[in-house]
C-alpha cells in the first residue's frame, strides 16, 4: 500500500455533536470489512465490480481504524447531483450490482447466522441504538412540517421494537449514496471499473427492510429532487436484481 486511511473514532455524529454515538463501532467495522474479504462471494466474486477496502488494524486503545485508501474517487450522490447527471446505463448498472451484493449479503447472513465471526454483528448495539435515535427524529420531525398523522407513533414504535431486537439477518444498515464510491474508466466515463461500499459502523444483525429501506429512500429522494431518471432507474434495478438473487422473498409491507 502507497497510502493508507487512518480513520478516529468520536463519540459523536461528525455532522452534529449532539448526536452521540459510541466509539466501539469501529471495531464492528472493522470485522464487517474483513468479513467482507474473507467471503468474496457476497461481493461477487473476484472478479466482480463491488468491493470494500481492505481492514489493515484496528488500535482498540486509540479507537483508531487502519484501512487501504482506495484512491480519490467521488461519491454516487456526487454523481447523481451532478450536472449533467450519471448516465442512464451507469445508474441501472449501479442499482442492478448493489441490489445483487445486498440480497447475497442477507443470504449469507441467515444462513450463517450461528457461526461466530457472524454472530459477532449480533452484539453490536451502538449499531441498532443508532438507528433507534434516528427512527425517534420522525415524529418532531414531521411536525416541524405540519404531519401530524397518528399513525406515526405506532409506526415508529414498530420500527424501534424491529430494530433493537431482530436478528433476521446480517445487514449493512447505513447503505445510501454518500457511502458508496463510483470508480470510472479514466477517460471514458461511461465504463464502470469499481463500487466501493464504505461505513460499516453501524453493521449488526436486524431486518432486512433496513437495508431495502435506506437504498430505496436514497433512490426516491434523487428521483425526486435530482433527477427523476436517474433515481427511478436505480430504484428498478436495485430491487429487480435483489428479488432475481435473494433466497427469501421480499416483504414489502415492511
Amino acid at each position: 500500500h502507497t497510502s493508507i486511511i487512518l480513520k478516529h473514532a468520536q463519540p459523536h455524529m461528525s455532522t452534529d455533536e449532539d448526536f452521540k454515538i459510541g466509539v466501539e463501532r469501529s471495531v464492528y467495522e472493522y470485522q464487517a470489512i474483513k468479513l467482507m474479504m474473507a467471503n468474496r462471494e457476497v461481493l461477487g466474486g473476484v472478479d466482480g465490480i463491488v468491493a470494500v477496502p481492505e481492514g489493515l488494524n484496528y488500535d482498540l486503545e486509540n479507537n483508531a481504524l487502519i484501512m487501504q485508501d482506495v484512491g480519490k474517487m467521488k461519491t454516487l450522490l456526487d454523481y447523481a447531483t451532478a450536472k449533467p447527471p450519471l448516465a442512464t446505463d451507469i445508474a441501472r448498472l449501479v442499482g442492478t450490482e448493489i441490489g445483487g451484493f445486498v440480497a447475497r449479503l442477507h443470504n449469507i447472513g441467515r444462513e450463517r447466522r450461528d457461526d461466530p465471526e457472524f454472530k459477532f454483528f449480533s452484539g453490536n448495539i451502538v449499531g441498532r441504538t443508532t438507528s433507534d435515535q434516528l427512527y425517534q427524529t420522525i415524529i418532531p420531525n414531521a411536525a416541524k412540517y405540519g404531519v401530524d398523522d397518528p399513525l406515526l407513533p405506532t409506526v415508529v414504535k414498530d420500527l424501534v421494537d424491529d430494530v433493537m431486537h431482530s436478528e433476521e439477518t446480517l445487514v449493512m444498515a447505513d447503505l445510501w449514496s454518500g457511502n458508496i464510491l463510483l470508480q470510472l474508466e479514466e477517460g471514458n466515463p461511461s465504463k464502470l471499473q469499481k463500487i466501493y461500499i464504505l461505513d460499516w459502523e453501524l453493521c449488526k444483525y436486524g431486518p432486512a427492510s433496513l437495508d431495502l429501506g435506506y437504498f430505496l429512500g436514497d433512490c426516491y429522494l434523487i428521483s425526486r429532487f435530482q433527477d427523476e431518471q436517474v433515481g427511478t432507474t436505480m430504484r428498478q434495478a436495485y430491487l429487480q436484481s435483489y428479488a432475481r438473487t435473494s433466497k427469501h422473498s421480499i416483504n414489502y409491507a415492511k
